[in-house]
């Protein structure tokens, strides 16, 4: 599938801070997530931001680690056990 911008949350922060997200998705896994782009240019995420996604096949974390022109790039996942 793709990205649904009604599934990502902002959780907490704010202001010129990294921000705290969850995404939900029970069609993509966790992989395809994290894969640079996934995440349009208009879903306001930034550098630093760290997103905790909840997807098909594993829940994890990851982080914005570039915003640039149309893309957003995310770091692997840290997976949660």
């Amino acid at each position: 599938m793709s990205y649904q911008k009604e599934k990502l949350e902002l959780l907490a922060g704010g202001g010129a801070g990294a921000r705290i997200w969850a995404y939900q998705s029970s069609d993509d896994v966790i992989d395809t997530i994290t894969t640079d782009g996934y995440f349009p240019i208009t879903s306001n995420l930034r550098v630093n931001d760290l997103v905790y996604i909840n997807s098909s096949d594993k829940n994890g974390f990851t982080r914005v680690y570039e915003v640039t022109g149309e893309t957003i790039k995310c770091g692997s996942e840290t997976a949660i056990a």
